[in-house]
């Protein structure tokens, strides 16, 4: 036991000088709370060292060990304190600075959409102007290349629109204007419009709407706002098959569905399909265009009315 004893101090005593002569080093690079660290590690090896004398029975002398890591406890405390207190600062002036780019992105791109609405609809507006001309009738190549432009026009035009709405719902800027409103005949008239995002795929749209629908409380302009982006969005995946809207009465309310025959997803990446400008990375979809806001600002509009967004 004596031996082990003696053991115990040697090495006490070489880690404690090898932490010394770390935290000089510290000390030299200016490191935050280095000196509190060396004196909290002098001590201990002060009160370590008063024993050898001690245990070689050449002093009896009481040994102040308990209170050397007494001491070196306190000066640790305290500079982990600080240390603690001064990331703790530095986390709230990151946070503030956040905050403040956030909300500068959000200013940014909402002014910018604003600005860029004005000439696109300029310019989707001459371009129907010139197809529509009969005293100077476009040849068939330029009514194709303008037909182009006008599709250029009108898709920029919407990213632009759902911009300015995610912009407008982050900062909590949307205003519900709520009236009665019949599901089965907006639902149909949804689909029917629906009919022109279809283009050349070969998919059929259909719908299975009860005539005994009951009518909902809601904002007519932003319930069909987010059966479009559903819709859309299952249209826009779906390269042959079907799209099928379902509408049920259902505890008091109205549970509406849509439905296709696209690919699907796994069901880890679920959760991302809600995230602004985020699109599922796979191979078989990374083709398609968009910006990733249909769903989130659909989600949004959908938490606005106290009712809930699902997928299975």
């Amino acid at each position: 036991m004596k031996h082990l004893f003696f053991l115990f101090l040697i090495v006490s005593v070489i880690s404690v000088f090898y932490c010394m002569w770390i935290n000089i080093v510290a000390i030299k690079e200016k490191k935050p709370f280095a000196w509190r660290m060396m004196l909290g590690f002098m001590v201990l090896g002060i009160s370590t060292l008063s024993a050898i004398p001690l245990f070689m029975r050449l002093s009896s002398d009481k040994v102040y060990i308990v209170e050397g890591f007494f001491f070196m406890t306190i000066f640790f405390a305290s500079a982990l304190i600080d240390r603690f207190a001064q990331v703790h600062s530095d986390l709230e002036h990151a946070h503030g600075a956040l905050v403040v780019l956030d909300k500068m992105k959000d200013d940014f791109l909402a002014t910018t959409s604003h600005e860029l609405r004005t000439p696109l609809h300029g310019i989707i507006g001459l371009s129907e102007a010139m197809e529509r001309d009969k005293k100077e009738p476009l040849s068939a190549k330029h009514r194709e290349n303008m037909g182009l432009i006008k599709a250029s026009a009108e898709r920029l035009a919407s990213l632009v629109n759902d911009i300015l709405d995610f912009s407008k719902l982050q900062a909590g800027r949307v205003d519900l204007f709520l009236e009665e409103i019949n599901l089965r005949d907006r639902i149909t008239g949804l689909v029917s419009l629906a009919h022109g995002l279809v283009g050349e795929k070969k998919i059929t749209l259909s719908h299975d709407i009860p005539e005994d629908l009951p009518s909902i409380i809601g904002d007519r302009h932003r319930i069909e706002q987010i059966m479009l982006n559903i819709i859309g969005n299952a249209i826009k995946f779906t390269e042959s098959g079907e799209v099928r809207v379902r509408a049920r009465a259902e505890d008091g309310g109205v549970v509406i569905e849509v439905s296709d025959t696209g690919p699907g997803m796994k069901n880890e990446d679920l959760d991302q399909i809600w995230s602004a400008y985020k699109q599922i990375e796979d191979p078989s979809t990374r083709h398609y265009e968009g910006a990733g806001l249909g769903l989130p600002i659909s989600k949004r509009l959908v938490e606005l009315h106290g009712l809930s967004l699902i997928h299975i």
